[in-house]
């Protein structure tokens, strides 16, 4: 019995790491609307809005799409910042993700589209799943509840007397501002961090199974199917050189 449970949870554990970011969302909006149900109608700032009736897995489905699509444009706001030249560069670039992305740089001899190039190695080398895949995943899912969170004070600070309808917006403002400012581009960039250094580390038998054709691309195989193509570097050692730029 104790056998069975552990190969069940194991094999629980596999499943959750491959689920995409928007599985958890979906997951988490429909227990909210089945907790608190779906309200026929909501008064904002003396509005009073009438919400179509349709059931709780069509509004869950409805709102888990919208959600996530926000989440997706809150990240190039958020991740990204201008530098002083008025390019667009990652708003955190640890030493950490700059070593690591340089040895995958460095191993694969690409520079351009090294991002893509490990993500396929590494899934096809199914290696790293919790680390790479499931926090890539769980960083999405954080991000498209930071929206949702900050219209809810909102429109529960419109209920609430001036004084504390004023505190409640200024805690959301603050909260909203060091979640997507602060805290979910270190975790992206975690999850590159963790992808580059698992890539340069797979075994001598994955390593093997992995072969390149070099033209004006580099095409990347795993046993003899093609996994991605990356622009061949100019000149051709270039990316030795080359910054740790973002890749996503």
């Amino acid at each position: 019995m104790n056998e069975s449970l552990k190969i069940f949870v194991k094999q629980l554990g596999k499943n959750a790491e491959k689920q995409p970011g928007w599985i958890y969302l979906l997951a988490a909006t429909y227990m909210v609307l089945y907790a608190f149900g779906v309200p026929s109608q909501i008064d904002i700032g003396g509005w009073r809005l009438t919400v179509p009736q349709l059931s709780p897995e069509i509004w869950a489905t409805l709102l888990t799409l919208v959600l996530y699509q926000v989440g997706d444009a809150l990240d190039k706001v958020t991740f990204k910042k201008r530098d002083k030249e008025g390019n667009r560069v990652d708003r955190f670039q640890p030493e950490a993700f700059k070593n690591a992305i340089l040895a995958a740089r460095t191993e694969f001899r690409v520079n351009d589209g090294i991002y893509v190039v490990s993500m396929k190695i590494l899934e096809k080398a199914t290696q790293a799943k919790f680390s790479v895949h499931f926090l890539n995943e769980m960083a999405k899912f954080f991000r498209s509840l930071i929206a949702p969170g900050l219209g809810i004070a909102i429109v529960l600070s419109l209920k609430l007397t001036l004084p504390w309808a004023l505190v409640l917006l200024a805690l959301a403002l603050l909260c909203a501002y060091l979640l997507a400012f602060q805290v979910y581009p270190r975790l992206k960039n975690l999850h590159r961090i963790n992808l580059y250094k698992a890539v340069v580390k797979l075994p001598p038998e994955d390593r093997a199974k992995i072969t390149d054709q070099l033209s004006t691309v580099r095409m990347f195989f795993w046993e003899g199917v093609l996994l991605a193509t990356a622009p061949k570097p100019y000149p051709y050692w270039a990316f030795v050189y080359a910054s740790a730029e973002t890749e996503q």
